[in-house]
């Protein structure tokens, strides 16, 4: 593997240049249930805060789901049908429609 900064580690560089980063993170996806994971991550993200800031870390209950539900709102969109792949486009153009359509 690459020798990268963390999630963790990476947020120290400040994202805007104000506190506003470490005050809006919101877990989503299924591992966030696991217990103590929102503690942790509370914990981590203080300590690599800057000086007088306090992180918020949002756990929506339904977090595990969070992902379904936004690709299921995504997939509802008018603006997105033109990037619709269909089989017969697929077929006819292989994986390089996706660059077409999609990018």
């Amino acid at each position: 593997g690459r020798d990268r900064d963390g999630a963790l580690e990476s947020t120290s560089h400040g994202k805007d240049g104000t506190d506003n980063w470490y005050r809006s993170v919101v877990l989503c996806g299924g591992s966030t249930l696991i217990p103590g994971v929102e503690q942790r991550l509370q914990h981590e993200l203080t300590r690599y805060a800057p000086d007088g800031c306090i992180p918020e870390v949002y756990a929506p209950p339904e977090r595990g789901h969070a992902a379904w539900f936004g690709g299921s709102i995504l997939g509802s969109l008018a603006v997105v049908s033109n990037m619709w792949i269909s089989k017969e486009d697929y077929d006819e153009n292989g994986p390089l429609i996706v660059h077409r359509k999609c990018f």
